[in-house]
This record gives structure tokens, C-alpha cells and sequence, in this order.
């Protein structure tokens, strides 16, 4: 079941539904298929996520390559 973040906030963390895509900031904390439900048909850029979950994501979702990441160091 998709979870959805608080009315008003400007940013969403591991969802993606049509309230998230319009959203200015994605944040995407681990890469379990329950996080990535939907990131194909509802996303909307960039993703911030580490480097780690960057490539976990294009290795389980090759077509996701057109996804635009912003990774981090933590």
C-alpha cells in the first residue's frame, strides 16, 4: 500500500502516485520494490538518493534510465 507524505509538503520520500509527481523534490532512501512502486508512471525530477540506491534502481528498473538522480555521499 502506497504511502502518501502530509498535506503541504514540498517534497516526497519513497512514494510516487499523482500527488507526489508534483512535488519539486524526490527523495528516494533505499531501494525495496515497495519504495520503488510506481517510479516509472510517477515521477517527476530529480531524485536525490546515494549513489548506492542510484544503481540498485537502474539494475531492478532498467528502463529507468532516463530517471534523472542526483546522488549523494553520505
Amino acid at each position: 500500500m502506497p504511502v502518501e507524505m502530509p498535506r503541504g509538503m514540498p517534497f516526497s520520500v519513497g512514494t510516487w502516485s499523482q500527488v507526489s509527481k508534483r512535488k519539486r523534490r524526490h527523495f528516494l532512501t533505499h531501494a525495496h520494490k515497495d519504495h520503488c512502486n510506481g517510479i516509472l508512471t510517477h515521477c517527476s525530477f530529480p531524485i536525490y538518493s546515494i549513489p548506492l540506491t542510484k544503481s540498485l534502481v537502474l539494475h531492478n528498473y532498467p528502463q529507468s534510465f532516463f530517471l534523472f538522480f542526483l546522488s549523494k555521499e553520505i
